[in-house]
């Protein structure tokens, strides 16, 4: 894969950006294999692409046999919006609902 963003990572200052983080390149057909093959053990949870049409039929086909999330939306220069869409809010009550009271309990 040849891009100006594989070029950018190869460089010093993209080296630099990337840090300690692994680089993995691979094709659709590698990573929707990968999917399939390492369900019970990937830790992917969902995909995320920059565009509805940058979405490979593959990709799809295998996402939806696992039930996985494919991220495709246009991403957001404003990064507090951007975040939102990948936060999982979770409540753990011990008295009230998440949305208010639920009614009398015992204690």
């Amino acid at each position: 894969m040849k891009n100006s963003v594989s070029e950018f990572l190869a460089v010093t200052e993209g080296k630099r950006l990337c840090d300690s983080a692994e680089i993995c390149t691979e094709t659709d057909e590698e990573l929707a294999e990968r999917l399939l093959i390492t369900n019970k053990t990937a830790k992917i949870d969902r995909l995320s692409y920059a565009h509805p049409d940058r979405v490979p039929q593959i990709i799809h086909q295998a996402t939806t046999k696992l039930g996985k999330h494919i991220s495709r939306h246009v991403t957001l220069a404003e990064g507090r919006i951007e975040m939102l869409r990948y936060l999982c809010k979770q409540s753990i009550p011990i008295d009230y609902h998440h949305y208010g009271n639920l009614g009398e309990r015992g204690i």
